[in-house]
């Protein structure tokens, strides 16, 4: 991952009553990431097209696991650092604990943001895991309570590439937040959140269901803020589409070629198709609602503005990846 650059978001919404984001500024400073939807997005607004097309070109600065390069990734010291630094989104990986709280982890194993393998209390609980295929052996959040993962101290996963965020990790005691946290954050500081779930399968044997969770969460509570959500899973795609009327991006992996009947079945349930550049095959049809725009990474890598590519609907979106 490359931990500074920037990204632009498409900013469709399913319902025209959603507050706009009140703010559009310029990023500033190492640590604001390309978010997974500023790879390549497929998007099917429910505005009419020339409304849609206006939101295709606002610009959006994401904060991927917030400013990861100043602050342990995925916590609110994180959150705090990328909006000082004008982040207009906050993006965060959920994970759900013993007791069945959703947590800001990117992987269900903790040891490489966390200081829970010198924590002596819980050595026993370390264990191997199948987790994609891969057997893994670690602690892992779903052997603790929340009480207990609240404990931990987070760490940096690498310091040699983020050195500022280790040293800050090494002098601070920063916890990892709940979803909650996180959400009131977002709400006090105006900032959108961009919500992924992880290791759905993987949970789901553990007798986890971590969309379900995330669902019955965001019913709980009105939200004042704009909300995206993504996965890799389709099927929790699909669920969270179906039963939350908050945005959905489909995250497709970089080994996965994006065909265009593949593009039209996911437009099907998704606002977003999030991939690689290199995945798509053709120009995106238009899906769900009607209207569907592609953005991707134009010519240049590092300036420039979405624009519309003539005649073809499509948008071109160019990101800082240094």
């Amino acid at each position: 991952m490359v931990p500074a650059a920037r990204a632009f978001l498409q900013d469709a919404t399913r319902g025209a009553d959603r507050p706009p984001v009140a703010r559009t500024r310029t990023a500033t400073g190492a640590g604001v990431a390309v978010a997974a939807l500023a790879a390549s997005l497929l998007t099917v607004a429910a505005a009419p097209a020339a409304v849609a097309g206006e939101a295709c070109n606002g610009r959006r600065v994401i904060a991927h696991r917030g400013a990861s390069q100043h602050r342990p990734e995925n916590t609110l010291a994180a959150f705090r650092a990328a909006d000082r630094r004008g982040a207009d989104w906050i993006e965060l990986d959920l994970v759900a604990t013993r007791d069945r709280h959703l947590v800001a982890r990117h992987e269900p194993w903790l040891s490489p943001t966390t200081d829970v393998e010198d924590r002596g209390k819980f050595v026993r609980r370390r264990a191997t895991r199948v987790v994609n295929g891969h057997r893994i052996t670690d602690w892992f959040a779903d052997d603790l309570t929340l009480r207990q993962v609240r404990k931990l101290h987070t760490e940096e996963r690498d310091p040699r590439l983020r050195r500022t965020s280790a040293t800050y990790a090494d002098k601070r005691h920063i916890r990892v937040p709940t979803l909650h946290r996180v959400v009131r954050l977002a709400e006090r500081r105006g900032l959108g959140l961009l919500v992924e779930t992880k290791q759905e399968d993987y949970l789901a044997s553990r007798g986890i269901d971590l969309a379900g969770m995330l669902i019955a969460s965001l019913k709980r509570h009105r939200l004042s803020v704009q909300l995206w959500m993504h996965s890799f899973d389709s099927a929790t795609a699909r669920r969270l589409a179906r039963e939350l009327p908050y945005p959905v991006a489909q995250l497709v992996t970089k080994d996965r070629q994006v065909k265009r009947a593949g593009q039209r079945d996911i437009a099907r349930y998704a606002d977003a198709i999030a991939a690689p550049r290199t995945s798509w095959e053709g120009v995106a049809p238009a899906g769900r609602t009607g209207w569907a725009c592609r953005c991707s990474p134009g010519p240049s890598p590092t300036t420039g503005t979405p624009t519309r590519s003539a005649g073809t609907g499509t948008l071109a979106a160019t990101a800082s990846t240094g």
